[in-house]
């Protein structure tokens, strides 16, 4: 039985955003013609996608790829900040 909201479950549920995240991206650059056009949604779907994965790696005890997740999630956190701050 897969319980709702163990790591597998998230893991699936993840790589659903992440397809939702690219293809919300890809029309909205397709839609102004600029890659500068990316939305602060899409990132907060980039960092769950990544917090998920950095989790997965520590308990796998992967730590180059903990430290590639999280240093991202940080990356994503900082330009959804950064976009509130400066419209």
């Amino acid at each position: 039985m897969i319980k709702l909201f163990s790591l597998e479950s998230r893991l699936w549920a993840a790589n659903i955003i992440n397809v939702v995240a690219m293809f919300t991206g890809l029309l909205k650059v397709i839609e102004v013609h600029s890659g500068a056009s990316v939305s602060v949604l899409m990132y907060g779907m980039f960092a769950f996608i990544q917090i998920t994965f950095a989790e997965m790696a520590w308990k796998n005890r992967s730590y180059t790829t903990f430290g590639g997740m999280m240093i991202c999630f940080c990356v994503s956190l900082t330009i959804m900040v950064l976009a509130c701050l400066w419209p």
